[in-house]
């Protein structure tokens, strides 16, 4: 290692993405053990260096579901989401704040020889505690069972509890923390997926583009975003699959 000149000589970390591995129940739940064990260490790490992870990032990142799944796909007005979105944004910018790496999921984790390796984080921010376990439980490329998600809280916060970082203490709180930041994660992903399509003609995220957007509608309607939830389930989720449909070669 050179850290004056930055340069860091590691192993390799294989190609075996966790999201290749999550099929199979067992590596699974080795796989999310160790993340959420890893990203607790990552939690501690602290520099002047990391840059906010400001609300109106948080509002800007809404915005690209705007644009590109409602104005481009669907040709359609957001306004059940731009309605709530300084409500969600405030709430999210009120959690106590640590790292994120801001894409802690399926295809940025791997798993090789059954040790995890973690890439793509030099967009890490300072943000929500609560953000990376959010993208990691609700991964916008493979649903995990409630029942798993709510194993893998407790044992996160079991771990978070034997230390001093900065952490939502209460329970449900911490549900609806993560539910809400997650809804305002996949909102953007959806974005994201539509957008990698009409700006390259990138057409494999167009199959996540309905489990997500299932996921918003249970998360939304769950926490009190009832016209949200209702809107993404009945108008959003079948108009935009339709349209992946016709676009999926």
């Amino acid at each position: 290692a050179d850290l004056k000149r930055g340069f860091l000589l590691v192993t390799d970390l294989g190609s075996v993405e966790c999201l290749h591995i999550y099929s199979n129940p067992n590596l699974r739940r080795k796989a999310i053990s160790q993340a959420v064990t890893a990203l607790v260490e990552l939690q501690h790490v602290s520099s002047k260096n990391f840059q906010p992870y400001t609300k109106q990032r948080l509002l800007d990142e809404l915005d690209i579901f705007n644009e590109w799944s409602c104005g481009t796909v669907l040709e359609c007005a957001a306004e059940p989401v731009v309605s709530i979105a300084e409500e969600l944004t405030t709430e999210i910018d009120s959690h106590p704040k640590v790292l994120v790496h801001r894409d802690y999921h399926s295809r940025n984790l791997l798993f090789t020889n059954e040790r995890l390796g973690i890439v793509d984080f030099q967009d890490a921010l300072l943000g929500s505690c609560v953000y990376d376990v959010a993208s990691l439980f609700y991964d916008c490329y493979f649903s995990h069972e409630p029942c798993e998600i709510q194993a893998w809280i407790d044992q996160y916060r079991q771990l978070l509890s034997r230390t001093r970082l900065p952490s939502i203490k209460n329970r449900v709180k911490f549900v609806r923390a993560m539910e809400i930041t997650a809804m305002q994660r996949q909102l953007k992903a959806v974005g994201i997926f539509c957008r990698l399509w009409f700006q390259q003609q990138k057409a494999s995220h167009l199959q996540y583009i309905r489990p997500v957007l299932a996921s918003i509608a249970t998360l939304a309607c769950r926490n009190g975003f009832i016209e949200l939830g209702g809107w993404v389930k009945e108008e959003v989720e079948p108009a935009l699959s339709k349209k992946v449909e016709l676009l999926q070669p």
